[in-house]
């Protein structure tokens, strides 16, 4: 029988908005060895998401995903590089993190030629995680990840971005947000769920440098970076750690 693939898998999380699906779509064009997995594909169904007091489902919070089911993909995912077969994606296809246009097509293949000169090893698959609320506290899955980016960006603009969209296809059906629900729901869940990465828990400030080390966490260097800017530090970020990985395999 031959050995299990080499997978390393890298988690993209952050704010609802704030450019995930887009940057994992985009690096998904660049790896060709990578796929992704959408942590929006594990939501419970409909009628299980948690109900809050004032009446409001809350399709943001930690306890909306089916995060066992998650965590025995990706396990999946380390014995077979690869999907599980029979696992069936609403969120491919969804309109949300669309990529066209973003990106000027020569700076794409600039990427390409990075990740090309960078002579990493082709055989290893790259997964890529992508969803909200994967490092809180007591994550099922952090552990499971090779590597971790974390992406933000301002507050308002998340806000705008999320008010803009017409809504999600569920398991069930279809949700929109209803009014203020990113101001009672969204922003403070993400508050909550992550404070505890940064210094004296502002959000929108730094990363705590032992929780970059040692959980290796990266976030971009400014909030306000533009989508090129986000992508080659994405790149590189993901060139350093697949190499690092490569290295320590070597090493032992």
């Amino acid at each position: 029988m031959p050995p299990p693939p080499v997978t390393f898998v890298v988690g993209i999380s952050g704010l609802s908005s704030s450019g995930k699906t887009t940057l994992s779509r985009l690096l998904r064009c660049i790896f060709s060895s990578s796929f992704i997995l959408h942590q929006d594909d594990f939501f419970w169904p409909d009628k299980d998401i948690p109900v809050r007091e004032d009446g409001i489902q809350d399709w943001d919070c930690v306890e909306a995903i089916n995060w066992a089911h998650i965590s025995s993909v990706l396990e999946h995912i380390r014995t077979h590089g690869a999907l599980p077969e029979d696992l069936k994606s609403l969120q491919d296809n969804s309109p949300v993190g669309a990529t066209d246009d973003l990106v000027e097509a020569g700076f794409m293949e600039r990427m390409k030629m990075k990740v090309k000169e960078s002579e990493l090893d082709e055989d290893v698959r790259i997964a890529i995680l992508d969803g909200f609320l994967m490092l809180h506290q007591d994550s099922m899955v952090e552990d499971k990840m090779d590597a971790k980016m974390l992406l933000r960006v301002p507050q308002e603009t998340a806000k705008q971005r999320r008010e803009a969209r017409m809504g999600y296809v569920t398991i069930e059906g279809f949700w929109a947000d209803p009014p203020g629900y990113f101001d009672k729901i969204v922003w403070p869940n993400y508050y909550q769920d992550h404070k505890h990465l940064f210094i004296d828990e502002d959000v929108e400030g730094k990363i705590k440098p032992k929780v970059e080390e040692q959980r290796r966490i990266h976030t971009p260097p400014s909030l306000n970076t533009s989508t090129e800017d986000t992508l080659e530090w994405a790149v590189d970020i993901l060139i350093q750690e697949l190499k690092s990985r490569k290295q320590s395999a070597i090493a032992l």
